[in-house]
């Protein structure tokens, strides 16, 4: 809670993004939130894997005038991806899937960047969340998605020291972030030749398009998906995944 902006800081936030010519963004966590997410006008929203299955939330986000809903699909099983992508396309929103592992950080030989093939079978518009150990890895795995030809790749980012935040084991600092960048406006070929310097097994993180989820992505599963809800008028919580309605 102490890291939650307040409903001033998100008009902020937006403003500066403005400033730099940034398009803003955010993750919707709780359906009692939509409606002030809506007050923002953003055109892009980020669903999490831990709510990709969550299909009231998805269908009321649908519903919206949000253009372009992102949904990041760690700890989903495949029947609910399907699920997901149809609610979707049934509201005609513009969308795009996230191949994750949600494994923090998560090794190089459990990414399964060949996931991305397979999540190109319901959309076009398919990206990576990569949360890899970046003081190991780099952003290794980042650029080895590029040879998937990914449209979104999300980082966690900070400014901090990355021992002074609970998130910096899988975060990018401005240096790694802007090398990032230069690279992602290479072609293929420059790409092959920084992985062949730098991640000299690369293809190791390809692993397969189909596979099940781990022990540890289950407990996260579990984890995440209790951590969310929103609280109706005579004080009950109803989770994201229930097909209840907010009151």
């Amino acid at each position: 809670k102490p890291l939650d902006l307040s409903d001033d800081d998100h008009f902020k936030f937006i403003e500066i993004c403005s400033q730099y010519k940034i398009k803003p963004t955010t993750t919707i966590f709780t359906r009692s939130r939509l409606k002030f997410i809506e007050k923002l006008n953003l055109d892009l929203l980020k669903i999490s894997s831990f709510d990709c299955a969550s299909f009231k939330m998805i269908e009321e986000v649908a519903k919206t005038n949000i253009n372009h809903i992102i949904i990041s699909t760690g700890t989903t099983y495949d029947d609910e991806i399907e699920k997901t992508v149809k609610i979707l396309k049934s509201y005609k929103k513009n969308f795009s899937l996230l191949h994750c592992v949600s494994i923090y950080p998560t090794p190089i030989s459990y990414a399964n960047l060949n996931r991305i093939n397979f999540l190109k079978k319901f959309t076009k518009s398919v990206g990576f969340s990569d949360h890899s150990r970046s003081e190991v890895d780099g952003i290794k795995l980042s650029v080895a998605s590029l040879l998937f030809d990914v449209d979104f790749i999300e980082r966690h980012f900070t400014i901090l020291d990355k021992s002074s935040t609970k998130d910096g084991v899988v975060s990018l600092n401005p240096n790694e972030l802007k090398e990032l960048v230069k690279i992602s406006k290479k072609d293929k070929t420059q790409i092959k030749e920084y992985l062949e310097s730098n991640f000299k097994n690369y293809s190791d993180s390809f692993g397969a398009d189909r596979r099940e989820l781990s022990h540890e992505e289950i407990l996260n599963r579990d984890y995440y998906r209790g951590r969310f809800a929103s609280i109706n008028s005579n004080g009950d919580y109803i989770y994201n995944w229930e097909d209840k309605d907010i009151q």
